[in-house]
Formats: C-alpha cells, structure tokens, sequence
C-alpha cells in the first residue's frame, strides 16, 4: 500500500465536518515536508491527529473519505435545535479526547462527586477566602477537587455555538468552557452548572454532556433545571433577595448592586443577571455589567492561565502540550 498524502487526510477530515481551525490545531508541530515520503512518520501523524480528535486511527491510514470516531453519540445533548448523527458523535469525540488528555495531568488530585461537598458547604468554602463567590474562586475549587477546567477558542464544527462541555471518563470529569464573553459573570454561572450535572450524577453512562444554548433561558429539561438550581445555590445562595428600586437605568442598577453586593455576599455581576433574569429586564442587567466592571477582560485568557499552572507538564508530552494550546489559544 502506497503512502498516504496529508492533502488526502486533510480532506478526509474535512469531509466529516471538522473546521480547518481545529485540523491545524491537531497537527503536530514535529510534522515537516520531508516526512510526506515516509509511511511511519505518516502513521505516527495519523496516530497523533486520532488521540487529539477522537478519531479511528485506522479510517485515517487507508483511503477512507470519511474517517470515523472513536467515541459513538452517546453524548447528552442540551438545548440541541437540530444535529445529525456524526456531528453529535464528531462533538463527542472532539471533547472526551481533549478531557482525556487534561484528566491524566490530575490523577493524583481526583476525588469522585461523591465526595464533592454540598452545595452550601461548598458556597461557604469559597467564602471563607472571598467575599464572594467569583469565577477564579470557581475555578481553584474545580481543579482543587480534581476537575480540570479550560477554555476553548477552537472549535471543531463551524456551525455549531456552544457554552460547555463536561466530559465523563470512567467517573472522571473535565470541563470545557467555550462561550466568549468580556466580563466574568456569565462564565461563571456557566462554569458552576457544569459543576452541577457533576455533582447530581446526570451522565449515567454518557461520556459528555455538552450544552449548546444560552444557560439564562428556562429549560423544561429536568437535568438542565437541577443543574441551573444548583448553580443558582453555589454562586448566590439559598436566601430571597429583595430589590428596593425598579431597575430601569443601567448605570442605576449597577450602582445599587456594587452597594449592595458584600452585604448579602453575591458578586455583582452574577447578582445584575440574576436579577435580570427574575424580572425580564435582561437588556438592563447586561449594560449594568459595564458599570460593574472598570473594564472588559479577557476571560478566556484569565482561565486558561489558571489552567497552564494547573498542567502538570511531566505527565503529558509535548505533543499533547502543544495540542492543548493551539485549543485554547494560551500563548504562555
């Protein structure tokens, strides 16, 4: 059998589905032109692309035009409008791989969700050490209880939008973050509902639940409630809150919540969209955040430089390494 060209493998995988982005992001740095010629430097690629994507090494040695996943569709699916077969199955595979990758860099930190503290145990842990719960609080607790947290800048399917992706192998969790946003408050919420279909055991025997809408609408799905209560309870708590203004200005909600926020212990921007969203007034409560806030942020960058300290390097190659940069776009 002659050698495959990498042009043949590079459509092959764009037959599936996946975007260029995340095709170059899978390739090894190692590849150069002189290794087209030779048959194990060209399996060694395909074996590489596989463990990064999640895809048959196999399909991609021979001449099949469309390379299979190793991981079948068994993921749960929320807020999916519509899908077919291989993209769910492509998704799947996309986000256990790079799970995979990032939970053998914690195998010594791991605790089961059974022994994750209640939620009002958990909120008030955080609040020992903050005045509040925030993002970074959330994401020390995560890696702290062995749940390794990132956040994505590639994207393996162009058409479809994503908030996260909580990967399930053998009981072990990670959590990719993948929805842009300029402050911190939506995040985190999505960060602590991801935390929550861990800790309500909601995967059974998937090994990915990946949420694809926006968490601050209401869902009928019983699984989506539980785990948008249980963020709800992390990040603000169990007591009722009480406005005393009708927030119709912006700039006037957010001056009352930053008064407001140390005394009942919310962060203000999470509070800004828990009110919003309690009273509809959601194009309020989002302007609110750039009166919160001094000013935008790079969120993504914050989280993922958590993460990159987090790695342990000795555990994972270069290859892996480098694979989980191109992804998440961390620049060191």
């Amino acid at each position: 059998m002659g050698i495959r060209k990498t042009t043949d493998i590079r459509r092959a995988l764009q037959n599936i589905g996946l975007t260029n982005s995340v095709i170059n992001a899978a390739w090894p740095s190692w590849w150069t032109k002189a290794a087209e010629n030779s048959n194990s430097a060209v399996g060694e690629l395909c074996f590489s692309i596989s463990r990064k994507l999640g895809i048959d090494p196999t399909s991609l040695l021979t001449n099949s035009l469309e390379p299979k996943t190793l991981i079948g569709s068994d993921a749960l699916f929320k807020n999916l409008r519509a899908s077919n077969k291989q993209e769910a199955s492509m998704l799947s595979a996309f986000g256990v791989a790079i799970g995979k990758i990032l939970i053998k860099t914690i195998k010594d930190k791991f605790q089961s969700n059974e022994t994750i503290p209640n939620v009002i145990k958990l909120r008030n842990i955080i609040l020992k050490e903050k005045p509040f719960v925030t993002l970074d609080s959330l994401i020390a607790t995560c890696w702290s209880i062995g749940i390794p947290v990132v956040h994505l800048k590639i994207f393996p399917l162009s058409n479809k939008a994503m908030n996260a992706m909580t990967i399930n192998v053998e009981g072990k969790y990670a959590i990719l973050l993948a929805r842009d946003a300029s402050y911190p408050a939506i995040p985190s919420f999505i960060l602590a509902h991801e935390l929550g279909h861990i800790v309500k055991n909601h995967f059974g025997s998937a090994s990915a639940i990946i949420d694809l809408d926006d968490e601050f609408k209401k869902s009928t799905d019983k699984q989506e409630k539980e785990a948008d209560d249980f963020a709800t309870s992390l990040i603000i708590g169990d007591k009722k809150i009480t406005i005393n203004i009708e927030p119709t200005s912006s700039k006037t909600l957010a001056e009352y919540l930053l008064a407001l926020c140390k005394e009942i212990k919310i962060e203000p921007g999470i509070l800004a969209l828990h009110i919003g969203f309690l009273l509809n007034k959601w194009d309020v409560a989002m302007g609110a955040l750039n009166y919160i806030y001094d000013k935008k942020k790079d969120v993504r960058a914050e989280i993922n430089n958590i993460a990159f300290k987090e790695i342990n390097r000795e555990i994972i190659n270069d290859d892996e390494l480098y694979y989980l940069m191109n992804i998440t776009g961390y620049e060191g």
